[in-house]
């Protein structure tokens, strides 16, 4: 990859994760959610076909949080990547995720669609 392929590629990365015109701050100058953007960006500089993420929102507060999960989600439909997502949040996996698996103590217990995971629990979580 030549120079000016490299910079127009992390150009793009960071134009898909919102970051343009901070690119010259210093990273302690910038917010929690902008912080987690530059980790996402960090990830899909290197062109991954799967990627985990675990527990990426949990030390958002709410607002940063909702616009994080609407930024993963455009991402992932743009770059057409698969996500393992890990969280706790129950709502957080609904609103994200296009499949679902429920683990308990290390072993999958339900794995199906959002709305059939909500509609039709195997069991209480």
């Amino acid at each position: 990859m030549t120079k000016d392929e490299l910079k127009e590629k992390v150009k793009r990365i960071i134009d898909i994760v919102g970051l343009s015109g901070n690119e010259t701050k210093a990273i302690s100058e910038l917010s929690g959610g902008m912080k987690q953007r530059v980790a996402l960006a960090r990830s899909l500089v290197i062109e991954p076909e799967i990627l985990l993420l675990d527990e990426p929102l949990s030390a958002l507060d709410a607002k940063i949080r909702q616009k994080m999960q609407v930024l993963l989600r455009s991402v992932q439909q743009e770059l057409g990547l698969t996500f393992i997502f890990v969280t706790h949040d129950q709502d957080e996996a609904l609103e994200l995720s296009d499949r679902i698996a429920i683990m308990r103590d290390g072993i999958i217990e339900q794995y199906d669609t959002p709305k059939n995971i909500y509609d039709y629990p195997v069991n209480i979580w």
